[in-house]
């Protein structure tokens, strides 16, 4: 089996970013991808903001925010955002048009 290094989220959403988040700070590094730049700078900003409360309660240094933030990346097109993954996770929101909207465009979902 391949050793997981990079993932993919779909979806910038407050569960996506937060899906992010926490796999970065496991170590990996991290594509994610949404259908329009407003959505990924929505997720960009959960999660900065959620790095910036830690760096301020003395939980991690700034350093160890940029090295962290030096893993992560975010993406609108499907195929960039995918072209390295190891492990592809779905945070879409539980939409059956969006998700069938998306399958459409080169994402596969368990939606049909």
């Amino acid at each position: 089996m391949k050793e997981v290094k990079n993932i993919t989220v779909l979806g910038a959403g407050a569960m996506g970013a937060t899906i992010a988040s926490i796999a970065v700070e496991a170590g990996y590094t991290v594509t994610v991808r949404d259908i329009d730049t407003k959505f990924l700078d929505k997720g960009r900003q959960l999660i900065t903001e959620g790095w910036d409360k830690r760096v301020k309660r003395g939980e991690i240094t700034a350093e160890a925010k940029n090295e962290l933030m030096g893993r992560l990346s975010f993406a609108v097109d499907i195929k960039d955002s995918v072209k390295n993954a190891d492990m592809v996770i779905e945070a879409v929101p539980e939409i059956m048009d969006l998700k069938k909207k998306s399958g459409k465009r080169g994402l596969r979902t368990g939606a049909g």
